[in-house]
């Protein structure tokens, strides 16, 4: 609450009054003088609580006084020529000090100190205001009581045109701080647009010279293959090799590549192998009875799937022929899902965020779930993450959009021409399957003597 409620007592008449909690003792003593109608101008007052004399320039929330509690008012005659030390202060000047005498009022107590009457101000007494319109009725004694020494404040009001010419600065003040912040924000829109130009500039001729600098890496190459024969033959050697060892020649160094088809030969011819390599043999056949006995057994569940990962090669198949590289040869076990895909959304383009599905590149070509659930999922504790390569494919979700699907100017990102994908340059450089055609026959005959012996052995029969 705000004010409390006090009863004063006075000559054995007990009176109620209410005064804000801000408010002095000095206050409840000018009012305890006019509810018991003791003339303010002759006499002063003080209060006691528990028989001690509460000081009355203290505020009232100062005190311990509660709710109702009980005062003692007591009076005493003023000595009417008695003097008080006063220092008067005038807003932001230097304090005077003055002898004045009780028994003047407010306005004869400002003209000692040469204040401009025809000005609007206020006294502050204690903690007591009082305006200048109340300055002749008001009388010093009135209000400081029998104290020795008190300190005035005036302060001069504001007239009506000063304050609007006040209102008048500020609102200038304000506008002006909006214009400087308008042009502050225009000049830094401004540097962070002419950035982003010299940066896509940058990125640009960092991408022709890379293309330059390719193209005359391949047309050396291809120079050199002309001159030395012998050398691309060991090369092909050698790359056949590769084949043997694993399914596909991928580079394992940590980065990106882009894939982009070629136009410059739309009738490329791709590598098939013969008939012959399709037709079942005996052995095949003891193969095939194997896998399907074994197929109908069960099979103890290992409680650790995971295999030991020593890097990743993850292609990604667009609609429009391109193909996304990714590498990671380091600190694999580390590789959490949401990593791949927010590699995966920083190289496109932001139309087809969130606008697209993955799946992997096998039968039964297995969808995979985007949501946030997988995102804290390491790599290699996936199931379908257990091969160091893996093939997936991207679809778009929305058919009224088109490729190109990737950033071609994104940092760090190699872009390389389809016919130089390991297994293109391993078809092309398998040399001359027409040397071989006799050789082909010669087995082809001898296989065709044991099949006509016995196309199906006798032992093959299903249980």
């Amino acid at each position: 609450m705000s004010t409390i409620p006090l009863n004063i007592n006075y000559q054995s008449v007990t009176k109620k009054i209410s005064i804000n909690k801000t408010d002095p003792i000095s206050k409840v003593i000018v009012k305890s003088l006019e509810i018991f109608k003791i003339n303010s101008s002759l006499y002063s007052g003080s209060l006691l609580h528990n028989n001690k004399i509460l000081d009355d320039s203290l505020p009232i929330r100062f005190t311990d006084l509660v709710n109702n509690s009980k005062l003692i008012f007591k009076i005493k005659k003023l000595d009417m020529n008695k003097e008080v030390n006063v220092k008067f202060i005038i807003e932001n000047n230097s304090p005077k000090i003055e002898k004045i005498n009780i028994s003047k009022n407010l306005l004869e107590l400002i003209e000692k100190f040469n204040v401009d009457k025809s000005r609007s101000s206020q006294l502050r007494i204690f903690n007591l205001t009082i305006n200048s319109s109340d300055y002749e009725h008001t009388q010093l004694s009135s209000i400081i009581g029998d104290v020795g020494n008190v300190v005035i404040r005036l302060n001069y009001l504001k007239s009506d045109n000063e304050i609007m010419k006040l209102k008048k600065e500020q609102e200038d003040i304000n506008k002006l701080q909006i214009e400087q912040n308008r042009i502050r924000m225009e000049e830094e829109k401004k540097r962070n647009e002419e950035r982003r130009e010299k940066e896509l500039l940058e990125g640009r001729e960092k991408e022709l010279v890379e293309r330059k600098r390719e193209i005359e890496q391949k047309e050396k190459e291809q120079d050199i293959e002309m001159k030395d024969e012998d050398d691309a033959t060991i090369k092909s050697d050698k790359t056949v090799d590769m084949k043997d060892e694993g399914n596909q020649p991928t580079e394992n160094e940590e980065g990106m590549k882009l894939f982009i088809p070629s136009n410059k030969d739309p009738h490329t011819h791709t590598y098939e192998n013969p008939d012959n390599d399709y037709e079942m043999n005996v052995d095949t056949l003891k193969i095939y009875q194997n896998s399907i006995r074994s197929s109908g057994k069960r099979l103890k569940k290992n409680k650790d799937t995971t295999r030991n990962i020593s890097k990743y090669n993850i292609r990604i198949k667009f609609p429009d022929g391109s193909i996304l590289q990714l590498n990671f040869t380091e600190n694999v076990k580390d590789i959490k899902f949401g990593q791949l895909i927010k590699k995966i959304d920083e190289l496109l383009y932001p139309q087809f965020l969130n606008h697209y599905s993955l799946k992997f590149g096998h039968p039964p070509f297995k969808k995979i779930d985007l949501s946030f659930k997988n995102n804290t999922e390491y790599l290699y504790k996936i199931p379908d993450f257990q091969n160091e390569r893996i093939v997936l494919i991207w679809e778009l979700n929305k058919k009224d959009l088109n490729g190109p699907f990737i950033k071609q100017d994104f940092e760090n990102l190699i872009i390389k021409d389809s016919s130089q994908l390991p297994e293109i340059v391993l078809e092309q450089n398998r040399g001359n399957e027409e040397s071989k055609a006799i050789e082909h026959k010669k087995t082809e005959v001898d296989e065709n003597k044991t099949k006509s012996k016995s196309k199906v052995p006798k032992w093959f029969k299903m249980k």
